[in-house]
């Protein structure tokens, strides 16, 4: 099934918008460089979100739900997010090779629905990590009364935020607008830069009734290192799709320009995964000690 020349997709123009990758109506090399990044999310994440799982499983057999960490809570709705978005990158390397629209465009909502659940979610890890070390106090507080019901509502408020935006593609079909998608991640670098900087401070120049010592300080930089990981990869995300949006304007919507987004999305997809398996001590490039070990069960 042919795609409609890509005059008659601009009969009715929405605001300024991104054209999506339906538009690409033939199998191009950035079809193929979309396959080549679907590959490593099924040969690399699904594999290694089943070990997480399963560490998961182990971990929580005999506790509450509520013992399981924030951290970890976050980690296994990003896991579910972009084992929807992979199946995502199924459905729209079938319709691309097989020229069935209908096809591709339920992989495009599949995968699309990494823009906003994964930035925030993102976002709320690092301000988990930033009310552990600014606001110890508040953040035990929390612990013992109100968190879960918190943390839960947090989490439904993304999966809400991720299913409207799924409406706003419908509206907009067969284009995205871009303004959403560059104010969600800008919003997610401002929001981990603030919390890194905030970390950073409170390193430099612990303020009164700050813990001190060095297993303290330790968990600060932790979180500082949390953080920052985070935030790198969300500027990248960020300045990548900046870039291919630009490129796309200036080459008429180029398909492998388009198309090429999908690896700058990868490096955002494993950090909360590789971090849960670094607290976990299970990452083979670092050696963990007791004493590590003791601490990243720690808040």
């Amino acid at each position: 099934m042919s795609l409609p020349p890509s005059s008659n997709l601009s009969l009715h123009p929405p605001p300024p918008s991104l054209a999506l990758i339906l538009t690409c109506s033939e199998v191009t090399l950035g079809t193929h460089l979309f396959a080549a990044a679907s590959c490593t999310y099924l040969l690399v994440f699904l594999p290694l979100s089943v070990f997480i799982l399963h560490l998961g499983l182990q971990k929580r057999r005999g506790l509450h739900p509520a013992a399981t960490s924030n951290t970890d809570f976050f980690a296994y709705n990003i896991i579910l997010i972009e084992v929807i978005a992979v199946l995502g990158c199924c459905f729209y390397l079938g319709g691309a090779y097989t020229y069935i629209l209908k096809i591709k465009l339920v992989g495009n909502y599949f995968f699309f629905i990494l823009i906003p659940a994964q930035s925030l979610f993102h976002v709320l890890t690092c301000l988990e990590r930033y009310l552990a070390v600014i606001h110890p106090v508040f953040y035990l507080s929390l612990r013992i009364s109100g968190g879960v019901k918190l943390r839960n509502v947090s989490t439904g408020l993304v999966w809400g935020i991720s299913c409207g935006w799924l409406g706003l593609m419908h509206t907009y079909r067969p284009v995205v607008p871009v303004i959403p998608i560059i104010a969600i991640l800008i919003f997610s670098v401002a929001a981990t830069l603030f919390f890194s900087l905030a970390v950073l401070l409170a390193l430099i120049r612990p303020g009164p009734g700050a813990g001190t010592g060095e297993r303290a300080d330790r968990l600060k930089r932790r979180a500082f290192h949390t953080i920052v990981v985070i935030t790198g990869v969300v500027l990248l995300r960020l300045s990548g799709t900046m870039c291919c949006i630009l490129l796309s304007a200036a080459l008429k919507n180029n398909c492998t320009v388009l198309l090429s987004l999908i690896w700058f999305c990868l490096p955002s997809s494993y950090v909360l995964p590789l971090l849960f398996l670094h607290r976990a001590g299970k990452l083979p490039c670092f050696k963990y000690d007791t004493v590590g070990s003791e601490e990243r069960e720690q808040p």
